[in-house]
């Protein structure tokens, strides 16, 4: 993986985990499934960016 994937995926998880912090303070969801679900859609992220990146050519 690149360091630009690297580091789209540490922005991705920024946004992810100020989206989860609104919904712990308005919806009252537990910290801990906050962190399993930031988790998750880090996992994610970098799963598609991985997979999006398959057909690149090595100089």
């Amino acid at each position: 993986m690149k360091i630009d994937k690297l580091i789209l995926t540490g922005i991705m998880a920024g946004v992810y985990s100020g989206i989860l912090d609104g919904f712990e303070q308005d919806y009252g969801i537990n910290h801990i499934a906050s962190a399993i679900i930031l988790t998750f859609l880090t996992i994610i992220t970098g799963y598609l960016l991985h997979k999006t990146g398959g057909n690149e050519q090595k100089v």
